[in-house]
């Protein structure tokens, strides 16, 4: 991801890391994705962001029912893989600034099953 979504790792003190194993830190974590990916990844986010901001709501830390909002909305125009694509992009995207992510709630992962179900793709 960007780095705007990769977080920038400030430490100080004594006990500080040196900067430039940070910096092989962030290389690494950009490194754990493909490229492609994080591409999707970053304009997933913005898509959610900019649906937020069309619903009024915060992408950061996003609602568990804003999230399942967000992709039943998205189902009706997405293929099942993109959908679960944008809920990657969520969470990767709360990972990154440390906090939990919403996809994980009850409400989402029961909306996303209902999409899988409903769109032909659940397990059997």
């Amino acid at each position: 991801m960007s780095d705007a979504i990769i977080p920038a790792v400030a430490v100080t003190g004594a006990d500080a890391v040196p900067s430039p194993s940070l910096d092989q830190v962030r290389e690494y974590i950009r490194a754990s994705k493909a490229a492609n990916t994080l591409r999707g990844y970053q304009s997933d986010w913005r898509t959610f962001c900019q649906w937020c901001e069309a619903h009024g709501l915060c992408p950061v830390p996003a609602l568990p029912e804003s999230v399942a909002a967000f992709i039943a909305e998205c189902a009706s125009t997405l293929k099942v893989g993109s959908v679960q694509r944008r809920l990657n992009a969520i969470a990767e995207a709360h990972k990154a600034v440390g906090l939990e992510s919403p996809t994980h709630s009850p409400i989402v992962a029961n909306t996303m099953k209902g999409i899988r179900r409903t769109k032909g793709v659940a397990p059997a």
